[in-house]
Formats: structure tokens, C-alpha cells, sequence
């Protein structure tokens, strides 16, 4: 290593070594950053991780992030409201979109004069901004990198009512791969819920209910306000673009089916369509708005009575105006029911939707038209509304008035709206604990994992796995039916170090720094990277089966979690890896400050001794119950 090498480490070990104890996190990386721009080492690109400790956040900025990269439904009549009340006089509004849309939406921008808007298409800038503004609502997933601020308001809308199974719900091995989402509910301060139908099976569907720290927003989806608005203050104007001659309206919105190719979509739906164009009257028009995936499948030029859905118009400003809405599995119905008008399931598939994606209802029973051929379809049209959905509208659309967006966006300022109903979701539910397996592969620690499973006491502990979701989508057979029987919880295990992180720990691996000097500055980085893995996830307590990932184990020993650690083979190589020193440093770190470390044999604990660790030897074919804690609510006493 060359002596610049050296005088680098020196700087650093002197201003580590001489920082206040009582620097804040921000404070601590601004110091080190400082110092590395003195030694000329500040030129290279930004992480978020930078981003997070430079940017303060500012008052009055929010940040939309909605379906795909256009701007429709939600987003759209949230930003009518943020752009047209005198409430946001002086906001600053941000669209996350994306390199192929971002004219379209500056076109919408200019069109609508939604003059406190800006689009970010910049995937760094928006991970920059996403470290700045106050507000940050999404209806899809945040980025795995995001850590939200304690400052930060987070709202997480969803994106629809659920009808099929959602998350763990869902008939596939895929239990493991909803952390993000799992993540992003915890997070949230409010987290929007249309009826209490939904706020039950979306916390049951990700098993997040004993874990979710904000507040459920019941409160209609902005989408369906738009729509009940349009039809009170512009059902004459929008009648008279979409039906010049008087005709009547149908609107006819399929769901997207991923069990089917999509040229078999693309011919269920022509199919119908071709019959409805040759039975409807000319005083009926179709509008058709199908999957984006789909959409330009179709000629609709060969159509006399059938029209697309048009560009310049809001999905739910067309429906606002529908005489009756055409649909399938569509979560768009619950929207729809809000305008009591008619509603027509067209589920010719119904046994094979309910056999691939599993449903939360019985369809047959919900009050609507349900047409299992193209022709019951047609009849219900001429036929016309006859069933009485009053019970359904009262389940589904409790809180749906044309006031939603307006509702909602008082979140963004520091007095909600009085109206709003807000409910606590922290469960005072018994204690929660995460296992933390990496990999779930053909090993003894998950055989050990499977016996936790099954000698949990849920009355006593809510019991979570912890895993690499990448490793453990590599080895399904050994991992399920494990993970079927308890709700697990997939990390992305990238850390994201600063630029300053990553010269600290380059050298403290060169062993130019001291790995406790190193430490000093990098416990709030991997602090932080445990946050972008579990969020505010509240576990009592964490025990560290089966860990392989030292990074892992350190974003765990960094964290604000009582830790237990179990002395597997791969912990004790990296603790005696004379060629990767900073890993068996980290190690001994880890198991220096964890609560408790669990060994099989006086041996590995006289070792864990030596380094400083607390250590406990069982014998896992006798007592399990110490890696659950000495008491059995998790050792939460």
C-alpha cells in the first residue's frame, strides 16, 4: 500500500478518533466527508446513501409515485387538487416518471397548467430528491434503497380493492419475495384503506398486522372521488365529447391475466368485442381501455360501435359518465359500485381464474350481472342494472364521496382535514421475533429452523423468517413448505455504502485503519442498511441462525434490536479468516455485541469467551426453548 494510502488512514483515524461521541449520524458523516474533500478524495459520484446524510428535508415537497410511469387514476386528480387549491400556494410538487414518458406528462403538465409540478425521470435525481422532500405517497413500491427519514411523512394508497389473492395468499412459492412491500406497509404513517375489508386482507395477505406502526386512512381512493366529481360538475360536457349523437355509454375494462399468453388475451377479447360491435345499436358506443400490454393488439378501426378509451381524457373521467361498466376480475368494480350503476362480470374463465389466482370472494355472490359468454354479456346490456347492490356499496365504498383528493392531500399540510377518519394499526398483540435464515438450503440449520417452527407458541410470540430472497428463490425445495407455515420476510442484502463508507471499510480491510476506528463511523451505515432491509419493523428480539453474509450480520449487530447469534461453521471461518481480516473482524464485532451467542460445544464457547462475547451452550435436540429466550414471550421481559 503507498505511503498516500497511509497519510489517508492517518487523517481518518484522527478525525474519527477525536469526534464528539455526541454527533448525530449526519453530523459524524459530514465530518469524515469534509475530511476526505481535504485529502482530495471527494470527486467521485453520489450513493443514496450520500444523498440521505447531505440532503435535509424541506418543508412543503412532495413526491408522487404511481402506477407505471404515466400520470392517471390517482395521481391524476391528486395533482388537480395540489395544483388548483390556494392550500399549496408555494408546494413544490415532484412525478416520478420515466425517459419514454416524461413529454407526454409535460404535455399533460402544460394542458392541465399544473404549475407547482415537476416530472423526474432521472433515476438519480429522484433517489436525491427522495432523501429531500417532506411528503413521499406511492400506490405501487418504494425503491429498495430508500430509507425514509424520521422527519418524512410517508402515505402508501395501494392501487385497488383486492379481489384475487395478494402476497402470501397467492397459490405460488413465492412466500419470500414480498419484504419490499412488507417493508414499505411498516413504514407508512398512513396507509389508505377504502373499506375495512380491504385494511383486513392486505395486512393479512403480507402478515404485517402485528407489525404495521401508522395509521390506516379509511378513506376512498382519490381515482373514485375524481370520478364521482366528474359525473356531479361535468357529466354534461364529458356525455357530450364521448356521446355527440345521445347514445348511451358502456366502458369496458378487462384485468390483466398473467396465467394466459398474451395472444390468448388478445383473443378472448376480440372475440367479444367483434360479437358486441355486431349486436349493438347505433345508439350505443363501447369504450374499451385494455391492458397497456395488449392495447395496440387491437385495430379498432374495424369497429363500428367500439372506441378506445380517449388519450386526452382520465380513465374514471370516462367512467364517470358510463351507463355500465364491462369487466372481469377487475378491482376497478369496487370503484365503479360507487356510482350504483349497472356492473356486468364477464368471467368465462371463472373456475381456472379462482384455481391460478384464488379469490377473496365468491363471485356468483356478489350482486352483479355475472356472464360466463359473450352472449349473457349482450344480454345483460339490453337488459340493463336489476340487481340491488345497496349492501355491496356499503361494504365497499363507505367512504367514497367526490372529496376524496381533497381529503387526502390535507395529510400534506400540518392540520388534516377534521373528516378524516384515522385508525391506529399498532398491534398490542404479543411480542414479535425474527429468525434470520439466509438461505434456507439442505443444512442442518434448516432442519433447526423447522423445529423453531413447529415449537412456537403463537399465544406467546409472533414468530417471522428472515431471508435472502435471491438465495432462498435458489433453493425452494428445502425452503418450502417451510415457508408456508410462518410468515417470512425477503431482504434485499445489498448494503449501499456512502462514497465515505466505502473508503473507511477499503481501509480497514487494507488493515490501514482499525477496525474498531472504522467501526465508529460505519455502525450508522450499517444501522442504516438494516432500516432499508426490515424498515420500522418492530422485532423484540432477532436470533441469527443461520447467517453467511457478514454484512448482513453487521446491518443486524448495528441495529436497534436485541440479537442473539448462533455459533454456526461458516460464523466460525470468517472469525478465523487470516486472508479476509475485516470480515473476522466484523465477526468478532458481531458476536462482541450481540445479547447472547448460542454455541453446541464448550470449545466454540471458551472462544466466543476470549473475544468478549456472552455465550450459552444448549443442546438444540433438548431445549429449544432457549433460542426463543429464557421467558416465553420471546425474551421481551
Amino acid at each position: 500500500m503507498n505511503l498516500r494510502n497511509h497519510a489517508y488512514a492517518f487523517a481518518l483515524r484522527w478525525a474519527l478518533r477525536n469526534s464528539n461521541s455526541g454527533l448525530t449520524d449526519v453530523e459524524r458523516y459530514r465530518l469524515v466527508a469534509h475530511t476526505l474533500r481535504k485529502l482530495g478524495l471527494s470527486d467521485e459520484g453520489r450513493t443514496v446513501t450520500d444523498y440521505y446524510f447531505e440532503n435535509d428535508v424541506e418543508e412543503n415537497t412532495i413526491m408522487l409515485v404511481g402506477l407505471g410511469s404515466s400520470v392517471r387514476g390517482n395521481l391524476f386528480y391528486l395533482l388537480e387538487e395540489l395544483n388548483s387549491s390556494e392550500r399549496f400556494e408555494g408546494y413544490r410538487i415532484y412525478v416520478k416518471t420515466s425517459p419514454e414518458t416524461i413529454d407526454h406528462l409535460r404535455d399533460l403538465i402544460d394542458r392541465h397548467n399544473w404549475h407547482r409540478t415537476t416530472p423526474v425521470a432521472d433515476p438519480v435525481e429522484y433517489d436525491r430528491l427522495l432523501a429531500r422532500v417532506k411528503y413521499v405517497l406511492t400506490e405501487v413500491n418504494m425503491p429498495t434503497s430508500w430509507v425514509k427519514k424520521p422527519s418524512q411523512v410517508y402515505i402508501n394508497i395501494w392501487h385497488g380493492t383486492p379481489l384475487k389473492n395478494l402476497g402470501s395468499d397467492k397459490h405460488a412459492r413465492n412466500n419470500h419475495l414480498s419484504g419490499v412491500k412488507q417493508r414499505d406497509f411498516v413504514n407508512a404513517d398512513y396507509l389508505l384503506c377504502p373499506n375495512y375489508y380491504t385494511k383486513d386482507h392486505m395486512a393479512e395477505a403480507y402478515r404485517v398486522g402485528n407489525l404495521l406502526q401508522g395509521n390506516a386512512l379509511m378513506l376512498g381512493y382519490p381515482r373514485t372521488g375524481g370520478m364521482l366529481q366528474a359525473a356531479e360538475q361535468a357529466g354534461a360536457a364529458l356525455r357530450e365529447q364521448l356521446a355527440p349523437r345521445s347514445e348511451k355509454v358502456f366502458a369496458y375494462m378487462p384485468t390483466w391475466k398473467d396465467y394466459l399468453k398474451p395472444e390468448q388475451v388478445v383473443s378472448e377479447c376480440v372475440e367479444l368485442l367483434e360479437y358486441l360491435d355486431a349486436h349493438l345499436d347505433n345508439d350505443q358506443i363501447l369504450y374499451v381501455n385494455l391492458h397497456h400490454k395488449i392495447n395496440d393488439s387491437v385495430d379498432y378501426d374495424q369497429f363500428e360501435h367500439i372506441r378506445q378509451f380517449p388519450a386526452a381524457l382520465d380513465t374514471y373521467q370516462v367512467l364517470a359518465v358510463a351507463d355500465a361498466l364491462i369487466t372481469d376480475y377487475s378491482s376497478v368494480f369496487f370503484d365503479y359500485l360507487a356510482t350504483g350503476r349497472h356492473i356486468i362480470l364477464y368471467c368465462p374463465d371463472l373456475a381456472l381464474y379462482e384455481k391460478k389466482r384464488g379469490t377473496y370472494l365468491d363471485i356468483a355472490s356478489l350482486p352483479f350481472d355475472i356472464a360466463y359468454t359473450k352472449e349473457a354479456v349482450f344480454a345483460a346490456l339490453s337488459r340493463g342494472k336489476t340487481c340491488d347492490d345497496d349492501n355491496a356499496q356499503a361494504t365497499f365504498c363507505p367512504f367514497d364521496t367526490s372529496e376524496n383528493a381533497r381529503k387526502l392531500c390535507s395529510l400534506f399540510q400540518e392540520t388534516p382535514d377534521p373528516d378524516l377518519v384515522i385508525k391506529a394499526l399498532r398491534s398490542e398483540d404479543a411480542p414479535n421475533m425474527l429468525i434470520f435464515a439466509e438461505t434456507c438450503d439442505d443444512r442442518p440449520q434448516t432442519a433447526l429452523l423447522q423445529q423453531l417452527v413447529n415449537h412456537r407458541d403463537d399465544a406467546h410470540c409472533n414468530l417471522f423468517v428472515g431471508c435472502d430472497k435471491r438465495a432462498v428463490s435458489q433453493n425452494r425445495k428445502t425452503a418450502y413448505p417451510l415457508l408456508f407455515n410462518v410468515p417470512a420476510i425477503g431482504i434485499d442484502p445489498e448494503i449501499r455504502l456512502s462514497n465515505a463508507g466505502k473508503k473507511i471499510k477499503q481501509l480497514a480491510t487494507s488493515r490501514l485503519l482499525p477496525f474498531s476506528v472504522a467501526m465508529r463511523y460505519l455502525q450508522q451505515e450499517y444501522r442504516l442498511a438494516g432500516e432499508r432491509m426490515w424498515g420500522r419493523m418492530p422485532f423484540s428480539r432477532v436470533l441469527a441462525l443461520d447467517v453467511r453474509n457478514i454484512d448482513i450480520l453487521l446491518a443486524l449487530a448495528c441495529a436497534r434490536y436485541r440479537l442473539h447469534i448462533f455459533f454456526t461453521d461458516e460464523l466460525k471461518r470468517a472469525l478465523n479468516n487470516e486472508a479476509d481480516r475485516f470480515s473476522s473482524d466484523a465477526a468478532a464485532y458481531c458476536l462482541r455485541h450481540c445479547e447472547k451467542v448460542f454455541v453446541e460445544s464448550p470449545r466454540d464457547a471458551e472462544e466466543i469467551r476470549e473475544i468478549g462475547g456472552a455465550v450459552e451452550v444448549i443442546d438444540c435436540a433438548s431445549n429449544l426453548e432457549v433460542l426463543f429466550g429464557a421467558n416465553p414471550d420471546c425474551g421481551n421481559a
